[in-house]
């Protein structure tokens, strides 16, 4: 049935079965002309927002063109099992494996503070680990072993009185020893 109840107009399908609107292109469009959706045979389906696409198919898969959001606890599952979750618990971000192992692969991994970028982490492809405070680097190995920027305590906070307390007089290796109490 197609008809207008005085507020708005109907394509309807009241009957048994489906509704099948069969077409090599099906086009849905506002009526200032922009398009809504698009659906064409053996091609792309695309999904507009404003006159910009924002949602599409292709022969690798999906693509979507802006930003994917979800609310809190909302999750990217990825998996037979869903095994892999990414999500935001609306206090934490978490990235969760149920199965094997987490990997990550590149030739360098670097972690820094979203707000202003100082260094935490470094690890780069065939050389060094490094590991910074307050973006200060205080430990890398190297190809014979490991560095310390500054000193090594061993035992209790290096602050309050370490055990141990290994330290060079300008900060750099060495094997000036000195004990603390």
């Amino acid at each position: 049935e197609i008809y207008h109840d005085s507020s708005h107009s109907y394509i309807e399908d009241s009957g048994t079965g489906e509704l099948r609107l069969k077409s090599n292109l099906i086009r849905f469009q506002g009526t200032n002309g922009e398009p809504l959706a698009v659906f064409e045979q053996d091609s792309a389906t695309a999904l507009y927002f404003d006159n910009s696409i924002k949602l599409n198919t292709n022969a690798l898969g999906v693509r979507f063109i802006g930003h994917l959001r979800g609310i809190d606890n909302e999750k990217i599952q990825l998996g037979a099992s869903q095994d892999l979750e990414l999500f935001h618990d609306g206090s934490n971000s978490h990235i969760k494996n149920a199965t094997g192992h987490l990997i990550f692969k590149s030739d360098n991994f670097q972690f820094k503070d979203k707000e202003s970028g100082d260094e935490m982490v470094k690890m780069l492809h065939d050389g060094a680990v490094e590991l910074y405070f307050d973006n200060s680097k205080k430990f890398e190995t190297q190809t014979n072993g490991a560095r310390i920027y500054d000193s090594l305590g061993i035992g209790a906070d290096s602050t309050s009185g370490a055990l141990l307390n290994l330290r060079t007089p300008d900060g750099s290796s060495g094997n000036n020893t000195t004990k603390k109490g």
